[in-house]
């Protein structure tokens, strides 16, 4: 949609297998902490960064359809 060429998403294409052993130790990390406060900070903390990581590529598009539209 933003008419990007595929060397644009080489460091999403590589990154992706590693984003399965990051969830693996995420979760080995996550099964240690007992103290529910510190889980739901941890939870917290996570929604917003994936918020905020999303809100990039809300972003993109959005100046696209901006720079697109002009």
């Amino acid at each position: 949609r933003l008419g990007l060429p595929n060397k644009a998403f080489s460091y999403l294409k590589s990154h992706g297998a590693l984003d399965i052993e990051h969830v693996d130790f995420f979760k080995g990390l996550m099964n240690r902490i007992e103290r529910p406060d510190d889980q739901q900070q941890i939870i917290h903390s996570a929604r917003c960064f994936y918020q905020l990581y999303g809100d990039i590529f809300r972003e993109l598009g959005r100046r696209a359809a901006v720079t697109q539209a002009a």
